[in-house]
């Protein structure tokens, strides 16, 4: 066993090759990290990975939103860090142990982490004077997540849940919880038997993956795994969900991970899903025509003119006022009301809003987020078992279905029902509707010679380094399509960004108080600007919600 010089040096170079990604994983990460305010130390249940309560609480609530960097478009949800701070005066050597929950930008930060975690990262009896300096330079590494209780010692697993506006056997949305060791889920495919072919899940955001119309089960899952040095490859489970799958349920695919580094790995392209959406109304432009002549009388041609210009101008309102015909279904909560993780963002308040009558909508009538908050009429058409009025629901979610608009929450969708016969309705799962688009008056205002916009300043902002705010309500048939802040400094708007849903954040906003302008767009396609000084105060706190009385056009 000697070796000659040449011998030598390529060993010592191929040993270097071997061992230098593991030296790269183990090594920390410079960062800044701040902390969000919430009631109780723990997390939030309105995060961007779609954990809910989960979310709150989980890993003891040492949970922190990361950056884009971190976050992945949602793969980065559940992953595990180790944050410690660069101070020895004020933090200890082993930091924190977070697990990510949702989606935040800070003052150059990658970690807005929660109130119990940042102060875990202090020497004793110093949490509070650290908390005081608001950022702290930081260093961080990705480790495994070892705070998920499980049994299985010689494999690893996946948790998922079965989120609460799944709908058996229509519609079906799973959430990743847990994933062990350093992986990311970054597709989930489902074995259909008929076609003999894998059918890829759509990412709805974060961590929730949905599919309309899925196989009847048991349903067998693979899941698309990559770890934090880049490698990617498949994991299957058998029966992973049973036969009769039920909203709300958690399981655990009992899998393999993948452990030597060195694999040689095959990776396989998911198949996509395109859809479509088709529109109802058209946008005519119309050209100038002859002024009316005095005496008020008019030829043939100019008859025909008017008629045809009458037509147009009368064409997107009629078009608004009729009915669209569509279907329905629900999904199960445990007290009937709406479910505080939708992808609208709007937490507890999304639940309970507009008593409850609240729905998940398709991608056409969900507008990327636009169109959370909206508020539609919406009825069965089935005369023996349905009123003619119908239920008047608020978006608070998206989901398809089984080619359909609406997922109501089980008040909104029993509502559709003549009285007593609200089981029986219930029993066929997915009805026939028609709904409109119709004006929100469901939300308590006195400003009647006004209409207003409703936002809250998000749980995991951190005044004054990150704002986050979430779109509640605005009144009458509009849409917001963009949120901007006046900047004094440079004379300049300055554009929010949509993270998901109802949610718009800046990291670094002006100081307040702040004056916002809104980017409203009509049901009939018209877009303009409201402007709110003073919308924000000076000293603005996390959970504080504003109205802003602004002047929107009100279509009836």
């Amino acid at each position: 066993m000697e070796f000659n010089k040449h011998e030598k040096q390529l060993y010592t170079v191929v040993g270097f090759l071997v061992l230098f990604p593991v030296l790269c994983a183990s090594t920390f990460t410079a960062s800044r990290a701040t902390y969000y305010g919430t009631p109780d130390g723990y997390g939030t249940p309105s995060g961007a990975c779609g954990f809910g309560e989960y979310g709150r609480t989980v890993n003891n609530g040492y949970v922190s939103a990361v950056s884009r960097a971190l976050y992945k478009d949602g793969a980065g949800c559940g992953a595990c860090y180790q944050v410690r701070c660069k101070n020895p005066h004020l933090c200890n050597y082993d930091g924190v142990n977070i697990v990510v929950t949702d989606y935040g930008e800070g003052d150059r930060t990658d970690f807005i982490l929660s109130p119990r975690a940042f102060s875990k990262l202090a020497l004793p009896n110093l949490d509070k004077k650290l908390m005081s300096y608001g950022v702290v330079e930081v260093e961080y590494k990705r480790i495994s997540c070892n705070y998920y209780p499980t049994h299985h010692i010689n494999n690893s697993v996946i948790t998922y849940k079965i989120s609460e506006h799944s709908n058996y056997p229509y519609y079906l949305a799973l959430t990743i919880l847990h994933v062990s060791g350093k992986n990311d889920i970054t597709a989930v495919e489902l074995w259909q038997k008929e076609t003999n072919q894998w059918k890829a899940m759509r990412r709805v955001y974060g961590a929730v993956w949905d599919m309309a119309n899925p196989p009847r089960g048991p349903i067998t899952l693979r899941f698309q795994a990559t770890t934090n040095l880049g490698y990617t490859y498949w994991v299957y489970s058998t029966n992973a969900i049973p036969k009769i799958w039920k909203a709300g349920a958690a399981y655990q695919a009992n899998i393999l991970f993948l452990t030597n580094q060195n694999s040689t790995l095959k990776f396989q392209d998911p198949s996509s899903i395109n859809s479509n959406s088709d529109t109802t109304c058209w946008r005519f432009k119309t050209g100038s025509h002859t002024p009316v002549k005095k005496k008020m009388e008019f030829n043939k041609h100019e008859k025909q003119l008017y008629t045809v210009v009458g037509f147009l101008v009368l064409f997107p309102v009629l078009c608004a006022s009729t009915f669209t015909a569509s279907r329905a279904t629900y999904y199960g909560t445990p007290d009937g009301y709406g479910t505080p993780s939708g992808a609208c963002g709007f937490g507890e308040y999304g639940r309970t809003v507009n008593n409850g009558y609240v729905s998940a909508v398709s991608r056409a009538l969900y507008k990327d987020g636009a169109g959370c908050g909206a508020c539609y009429q919406v009825r069965c058409k089935n005369p023996h078992l349905c009123t003619y009025d119908g239920v008047n629901i608020v978006v608070t979610d998206y989901g398809e279905g089984d080619r359909t608009d609406f997922i109501l929450s089980p008040r909104a969708f029993s509502k559709l029902a003549l009285p007593n016969l609200d089981k029986k309705l219930m029993s066929y799962g997915v009805v026939e509707v028609e709904y409109k688009r119709i004006s929100c008056n469901y939300y308590p205002t006195h400003h009647i010679n006004n209409s207003i916009i409703t936002y809250k300043i998000s749980e995991h902002s951190n005044y004054p380094y990150y704002l986050a705010l979430t779109i509640l309500h605005v009144s009458g048939k509009n849409d917001n399509t963009a949120v901007e802040l006046w900047q004094k400094e440079t004379n300049q708007w300055k554009a929010m960004r949509r993270v998901y849903g109802a949610v718009w954040d800046m990291a670094n906003p002006p100081r307040g108080p702040i004056t916002l302008r809104f980017q409203a767009t009509t049901n009939l396609g018209y877009t303009y600007w409201v402007y709110s000084t003073n919308a924000i105060p000076k000293l603005w706190k996390a959970g504080t919600a504003y109205q802003a009385k602004v002047k929107l056009i009100i279509a009836k």
